[in-house]
């Protein structure tokens, strides 16, 4: 049976991390954030596995759909799935 426990967040750590790495291998899910300065490392390791993960560049993604209407047009984003 699995074990759970209740994620307390750390005291200390800036509201601001940014990703630094995102592995996906055969030991796991491992993560790496940094400060903005770079003083500060943290490193998060999924050593059992990750059910499910999404990463998506919303940024990039929202100005695509922009450039594709501005030539296109909406109705061409509404007709359905498109190729690049």
């Amino acid at each position: 049976m699995e074990h759970w426990e209740r994620w307390i967040p750390i005291n200390g750590l800036p509201l601001k991390l940014y990703n630094d790495t995102f592995i996906d291998n055969k030991e796991g899910i491992i993560v790496g954030f940094s400060d903005e300065k770079e003083k500060l490392k943290v490193v998060v390791k999924f050593e059992e596995g990750v059910l499910s993960y999404r990463n998506t560049d919303e940024g990039s993604l929202l100005k695509r759909l922009n450039d594709i209407d501005q030539q296109y047009g909406t109705a061409f984003i509404a007709s359905g799935p498109y190729l690049k």
